[in-house]
């Protein structure tokens, strides 16, 4: 990564963005991003195994009346489904932690689009990317953010609020049209 000025001190640089935008990766943003980009087929095994646990307890206590292993079944289920939902928090925390042992501060990214291409500008790292917009593989909505999913499990995010040239509206049909998605 090369370094790089923040967008406002680039001069001809920042003339040539139709949209700027600044995202700073607080817990509940990357819990966000690690929600809408958890394979589906992870959520659909849990789904379907916590069901099969819910199910067979059901069908146990059916036959047999309540037992030692409709309760296993019970508490696995319960289990499996509590683990599904605290884990991507579990997973936002230890990124958010790594984030803070070493830069000391919450991540904040600015993101510069143009007509050809984006630019990433990391503020703590000072660590600058440029992707074109055939590398997004998949942009993800969320509540709070825009997410472009690139390869290696890359994913640059877009605060909906932060946008300081352009606007939310205006930019999710200019990505959808850069990048078909």
């Amino acid at each position: 990564m090369e370094k790089a000025e923040p967008a406002e001190r680039i001069g001809d640089w920042a003339m040539k963005n139709l949209y700027e935008n600044r995202c700073r990766y607080t817990r509940v943003c990357l819990e966000e991003m690690v929600r809408a980009t958890q394979k589906t087929s992870s959520k659909v095994y849990s789904v379907v195994f916590l069901v099969l646990f819910a199910g067979a307890g059901v069908a146990n206590w059916v036959l047999e009346g309540f037992s030692f292993f409709s309760l296993l079944f019970f508490f696995a289920a319960a289990a499996l489904g509590a683990v599904y939902y605290r884990l991507p928090a579990k997973q936002a925390r230890a990124l958010y932690q790594s984030h803070q042992e070493r830069y000391h501060a919450e991540v904040e990214t600015e993101v510069s689009f143009s007509d050809g291409e984006f630019t990433l500008y990391n503020r703590q790292s000072g660590g600058k990317v440029s992707c074109q917009y055939s590398q997004v593989q998949k942009v993800k909505e969320t509540k709070r953010l825009c997410i472009l999913l690139l390869p290696k499990n890359l994913a640059v995010l877009v605060d909906k609020e932060g946008f300081s040239r352009g606007t939310w509206a205006d930019f999710r049909a200019f990505i959808r049209q850069k990048t078909g998605k």
